[in-house]
């Protein structure tokens, strides 16, 4: 592992990110597992339609974003105040500032 740094703090291990050097053997073979085990699962239909960790087209995200949802318009219905707190500060590590400031200024 190669640790890469993110941010602030040089002395802090929390400002890095790891990064993992596998060998291209181990790729090779984890894509071909990861295959079977996906092939494996579809062929005997072992996850439900709302599992969207281990889908094609889904993932973590979307999971939460039809939670969130789900939950709003419960609340909706119900005629209960919701409140929804986002926390951006890990959002933007990954955006592209300059393409960002760009979209800006149109």
């Amino acid at each position: 592992m190669s640790p890469i740094y993110k941010k602030s703090n040089i002395h802090l291990a929390s400002n890095y990110r790891p990064v993992s050097l596998t060998c291209v053997v181990s790729k090779i073979m984890e894509d071909i597992i990861s295959k079977h085990i996906h092939n494996h699962i579809n062929r005997y239909d072992i996850l439900t339609p709302l599992q969207h960790g281990f889908s094609k087209a889904h993932s973590c995200e979307t999971q939460l974003l039809l939670l969130t949802v789900d939950n709003l318009m419960c609340s909706f219905d119900q005629k209960v105040q919701s409140d929804i707190i986002l926390e951006f500060l890990h959002a933007f590590d990954t955006v592209p500032h300059e393409r960002l400031l760009g979209k800006l200024d149109y």
